[in-house]
């Protein structure tokens, strides 16, 4: 199994609200979909297709990759 860390952020109430609406519709947890949304983001930014060509990934990154 991966390693797993956290990461935190701060939201308004509002937007707290709205997230977890959200993740509630899509029938997920608050953290899953706030997970889905970085690794869209750095997917969109060729984040892993960037540390793939450089050769710089860990095993455990590697595994969340595949």
């Amino acid at each position: 199994m991966s390693q797993k860390t956290m990461l935190w952020c701060r939201v308004n109430v509002e937007i707290k609200e709205i997230v977890e609406k959200l993740a509630r519709t899509k029938g997920i947890t608050i953290s899953e979909y706030i997970r889905n949304l970085v690794l869209e983001d750095l997917d969109k930014r060729s984040i892993f297709t960037t540390i793939l060509k450089q050769g710089n990934i860990s095993q455990s990154a590697e595994t969340r990759i595949s």
